[in-house]
C-alpha cells in the first residue's frame, strides 16, 4: 500500500518526505533539545515565544541581523524582544491553509479530538502560523553553518574520550523497585541483556508499547512523540507499562514518551560498544552506518532496527501527525546517546549534532534499500 506521504516500493525506499516551497522564512534557533531548528519566518518565532516553546534565552539567528554570524540570546536582540513580546495578532493563521481545501490544516476540526498540539485544527486559544517550514510541525532539520565560535571549536573533538572505556556513558545502576523488592517483568532501566525478549527477538516492553500506540492509532496523533504529556499521566501509564498492563494504557502520548523512556534509562547505550565511532562523528557514509550496526551484539542490532521500522511507520502518516522522519530522528537522538553528567554544554550540543547525523545517515541506508541491509547479523 502508497504511504501517507510516499511508496513502500523497494525502488522508491519506505518513505519520501514532503518539500516545502516556503521562501518567507529566515530565522535559525536552537530548540529545547538542543538541534538546530529553521529556517521559520518571524511570525512563527512569535508564536513560538507566546507558546512558551522557545524563551528569552533561546539562541536565534537571522542572517538580515547579525554581521558577525554569531548566535544571540532573543533578550540580547531589544528589537525582537520586543516585537515577541506583543500580544498575538488575531489573524495570525497563515492564509495558506484556507487556499487548499484539501489539505489537513483546511480540514474541519474533529469535535473528538482530545489533542493538545495547539497547532490542531480547530485548537482552542491563538492560532499558530501553518508556514509549511514551521519548526513545529517538524519539517527537515536544516543544515545551518552559521554557529557560535565557542560551538565551532568544538568540531573534530574527540568525545568519546568523556565515555567509560565501554564507550557508554556514566549513568546509575538500579538496584530494584521501591524498598529493594525484584524489578517488575518490564520495568525500565533494566540492562539490555535482563529483558523479556518476545517471539521476534525484541524487547516485550518495546514490542507492547508498540501495539499500544497501533491500538490507539497513535501514529496519527498530531505531533506524537514531541507533543510531552500530562506529568500525572505519563506517571500512571508508566506504571501500568511497568506491571505488564499494557491493554490499560489509552493516552498516546504518553505512549510515545515511554518509549523515549524505554531508550534513555537503558544503563548502556544501545549502541554500545560501538559508540565511539558516532559520538567522534568519524561516520559519514550510509552504508558504514549499518555495518557499525552490524557489529553490535544481535539483541542490540534488533532493537535498533526495530526502532528505524517504527520512524518509518509513524513519519508514513506525515499528512496527519505532522513528523517527518527528520524530526523523529531529533527527538529521538538525545535519549539514544545522552551526554555524560560532567560534559561541557556546548560539548553536549555538539554530541547530540553528531548523533543526529548518525541516525540520519543510518535511516537514509534503511530507506533507500527498504529495510533490506538492517537486518540482524552475527556480531563479528
Amino acid at each position: 500500500m502508497a504511504a501517507a506521504t510516499g511508496t513502500a516500493s523497494a525502488s522508491d525506499g519506505l518513505w519520501k518526505p514532503h518539500q516545502s516551497t516556503s521562501t518567507k522564512a529566515t530565522w535559525y534557533f536552537i530548540d529545547a533539545n538542543r538541534a538546530y531548528r529553521g529556517p521559520v519566518t518571524k511570525e512563527t518565532l512569535h508564536f513560538l515565544f507566546s507558546t512558551k516553546a522557545i524563551t528569552p534565552n533561546t539562541y536565534v539567528f537571522c542572517e538580515s541581523s547579525s554581521t558577525s554570524r554569531a548566535w544571540t540570546r532573543i533578550r540580547k536582540m531589544p528589537e525582537l524582544s520586543e516585537a515577541l513580546n506583543q500580544p498575538l495578532p488575531s489573524s495570525s493563521a497563515a492564509p495558506a491553509a484556507s487556499a487548499d481545501a484539501s489539505s489537513p490544516a483546511a480540514a474541519a476540526p474533529d469535535p473528538k479530538s482530545s489533542t493538545r498540539n495547539p497547532l490542531a485544527a480547530g485548537a482552542s486559544g491563538p492560532s499558530a502560523p501553518l508556514a509549511a517550514d514551521s519548526p513545529m510541525v517538524a519539517t527537515p532539520r536544516a543544515t545551518v553553518t552559521m554557529v557560535p565560535q565557542a560551538m565551532k571549536a568544538q568540531e573534530g573533538v574527540k568525545l568519546s574520550t568523556y565515555f567509560k572505556t565501554t564507550g557508554v556513558a556514566t549513568k546509575p545502576k538500579k538496584k530494584g523497585g521501591f524498598f529493594g523488592k525484584k524489578p517488575g517483568k518490564h520495568e525500565f532501566g533494566q540492562p539490555l541483556p535482563s529483558v523479556v525478549i518476545d517471539g521476534d527477538g525484541v524487547p516485550e516492553g518495546l514490542s507492547l508499547l508498540q501495539a499500544c500506540l497501533a491500538r490507539g492509532k497513535g501514529e496519527t496523533v498530531e505531533g506524537i512523540f514531541r507533543v510531552s504529556p500530562a506529568t500525572s499521566t505519563l506517571k500512571a501509564c508508566r506504571a501500568l507499562a511497568e506491571a505488564g498492563r499494557h491493554t490499560e494504557i489509552d493516552d498516546m502520548e504518553s505512549v510515545a514518551h515511554l518509549i523515549k523512556l524505554w531508550f534513555r534509562e537503558l544503563p548502556d547505550s544501545i549502541f554500545a560498544p560501538e559508540l565511539a565511532p558516532i559520538v567522534d562523528g568519524t561516520i559519514s557514509d550510509p552504508h558504514e552506518c549499518v555495518a557499525l550496526c552490524h557489529r553490535l551484539p544481535a539483541l542490540n542490532q534488533k532493537t535498533v532496527f526495530w526502532l528505524l521500522g517504527l520512524i518509518t511507520e509513524i513519519c508514513r502518516h506525515e499528512a496527519a501527525n505532522r513528523m517527518t522522519a527528520q524530526g523523529l530522528i531529533i527527538v529521538f537522538a538525545p535519549n539514544l546517546v545522552g551526554p555524560p553528567p560532567t560534559m561541557d554544554p556546548y560539548l553536549s550540543l555538539e554530541l547530540n549534532k553528531r548523533v543526529v547525523q548518525f541516525l540520519e545517515l543510518l535511516f537514509e541506508a534503511h530507506n533507500a534499500t527498504a529495510g533490506r541491509d538492517t537486518s540482524v547479523r552475527a556480531a563479528g
